[in-house]
């Protein structure tokens, strides 16, 4: 229905026109649907080379993996008998990357009815950054699934797992190799500190990367968390900030590109995230978490596709990712008509996957209803 009680005659006019030509008093769109996706943006933030290992972008990334001790050394004294038997102490772990799409079409008529001195909205700048938003929280859900399969790159709930969700990693059966199972606590609904803490031992070592990077979980769980602590405690903790790590869209007080408001565990931030499991808290080790994506445009796609550059345009306020790398695997297909109907059309395209190559360093707890 057009502004007013009076409907016009001729071809009815919809939200996409009077959202975006009459409202005088609203510069900008504010965000009501999307929830902030901070693991996601936080992977997207430290994307890395799609290869793993910095020789350029590979059709498949390959690692090699240790999975086994060698059995060899021996002392000995004279002319014992040494040993000589040949191991095979490494596989190969392989990963391909996931490919997602977000559309984005312009109707010819509602172009014409907006244009004019009345559209107060950048009506094109809303749906590039909208969409743009859209397609960062299609991939923080994919992040937090299973993945592997149906298209989708690998989720949490596929490399912080130990056979239950993903049968195999990178090709290899975990049932063979177990140095490729994650550590999968169930919680009998109670979450202790006890049996925090011997999650984060089972997944620890004492090397300098070897300890847990980042707790993530759902609001749920972190509510319940903060009942251990005390009002002081929780007081400080809260005065923390995880500068130079997270997106953000507005700038906190000093802590540039930071992301605030988090409590800890043993000096490990616990953030939260909406699209988290009920129940679950994750213990991950960013240093073997990293989230590949690509950065070139192959050339016979040069003139239709270019890489996109993550960070705020100023026309919704809410939904905003940067990064400090290039390889967080976004493209932007440009506009064009359509060819059977009255209309453009354009696209964002995200190539990557998301991998880690210790998932021994990773744990989760399950099932958490309660604090004990």
């Amino acid at each position: 229905m057009a502004n007013g009680s009076i409907v016009p005659q001729g071809t009815p006019q919809g939200s996409n026109v009077f959202n975006f030509s009459t409202a005088r008093a609203a510069a900008t769109v504010v965000d009501g649907i999307l929830n902030y996706p901070s693991f996601a943006s936080r992977m997207l933030y430290n994307g890395q080379q799609f290869s793993g290992d910095g020789r350029g972008e590979q059709p498949t990334i390959i690692k090699n993996i240790k999975i086994a001790g060698r059995t060899q050394f021996q002392w000995f004294d004279g002319l014992d008998g040494l040993n000589s038997s040949s191991e095979n102490v490494v596989v190969q772990l392989q990963f391909n990357d996931a490919h997602a799409t977000m559309p984005m079409v312009e109707i010819m008529t509602d172009a014409f009815a907006r244009e004019g001195d009345g559209q107060d909205v950048d009506y094109p700048a809303f749906e590039y950054e909208d969409a743009l938003n859209e397609t960062v929280q299609g991939l923080s859900l994919a992040m937090f699934g299973i993945g592997g399969t149906n298209d989708q790159p690998l989720g949490l709930e596929g490399i912080v797992d130990n056979g239950t969700n993903l049968l195999t990693y990178g090709g290899q059966t975990r049932a063979t190799y177990g140095s490729l199972n994650a550590t999968v606590t169930p919680s009998s609904g109670t979450m202790t500190l006890a049996k925090l803490a011997t999650l984060r031992s089972a997944i620890s070592d004492t090397g300098p990367k070897e300890n847990p990077t980042v707790i993530y979980t759902g609001d749920t769980v972190a509510s319940l968390y903060e009942q251990f602590l005390t009002p002081t405690v929780q007081r400080n903790y809260m005065d923390q900030s995880m500068s130079g790590q997270f997106p953000t869209a507005g700038k906190l007080p000093g802590a540039g590109a930071g992301y605030g408001g988090t409590n800890t565990y043993s000096g490990i931030p616990i953030m939260r995230d909406k699209a988290a499991p009920s129940g679950t808290l994750y213990m991950l080790n960013e240093n073997y978490l990293k989230w590949y994506g690509r950065t070139q445009v192959p050339r016979s796609f040069k003139e239709f596709v270019s890489p996109v550059s993550l960070g705020k345009k100023g026309v919704v306020e809410g939904q905003i990712s940067e990064t400090k790398t290039s390889y967080h695997g976004f493209f932007y297909q440009a506009k064009q008509m359509m060819q059977e109907q009255a209309g453009i059309i354009s696209r964002f395209y995200v190539f990557g996957q998301m991998a880690s190559f210790q998932p021994r360093r990773q744990g989760k707890l399950t099932g958490i209803t309660s604090v004990a």
